[in-house]
């Protein structure tokens, strides 16, 4: 199993995990609950959109997708306020690079306050945009896709929304919401 953790001030698990676990330690998992899984439709388009540690699961249905052999299209949008806030970056270049299939794109809010290493290493996958305009422009027409959203509230209610509207079926749209344990939904 692969864990993606963000310490957060407010993260209960979080700052356990930060401070107090030890490797070693035995740890309770139970799940999945959710509906984020590759449903194995080998030949449809996707389109896998994270931010934060929602790439986790992102990176676990790309995978899950290539372990099946899936032959469709699969955009895999990476969405941060800057490149210094993006992680994987290296082993996100590769996955692309070693599947036709999937077409990496890192979409930043702001990407003129980003680390030039970050930058160079993203290179032409690295946009300087707003994610839900840059997305309805590159596919203004989502119908028959397979859409999976992970990141924080507000990045999946509006990604949810705006893919319906532009066709995509809402039994094609899974998504999971990632906040601090113990933080509303709102």
């Amino acid at each position: 199993m692969e864990f993606h953790i963000k310490v957060l001030p407010n993260g209960e698990f979080s700052q356990w995990l930060a401070t107090t676990a030890n490797i070693g330690d035995t740890l309770m998992l139970q799940g999945p609950f959710g509906s984020c899984i590759y449903s194995g439709d080998a030949e449809q388009t996707m389109l896998l959109a994270a931010t934060g540690t929602g790439l986790a699961p992102i990176l676990g249905i790309a995978r899950d997708a290539l372990a099946q052999q899936h032959s469709g299209d699969i955009q895999l949008v990476v969405a941060a306020n800057s490149a210094d806030d993006l992680y994987l970056v290296d082993e996100l270049k590769v996955l692309a690079a070693s599947h036709e299939q999937i077409k990496l794109h890192f979409v930043l809010r702001n990407a003129e306050q980003t680390n030039s290493k970050l930058e160079a290493e993203a290179d032409d996958a690295m946009f300087n945009a707003d994610v839900y305009a840059w997305c309805k422009q590159q596919w203004p027409t989502l119908k028959g896709w397979r859409i999976f959203l992970c990141g924080n509230t507000s990045f999946v209610g509006k990604m949810r929304k705006q893919c319906f509207m532009s066709g995509a079926n809402m039994r094609d749209i899974s998504s999971d919401i990632f906040l601090p344990f113990g933080q509303p939904m709102a």
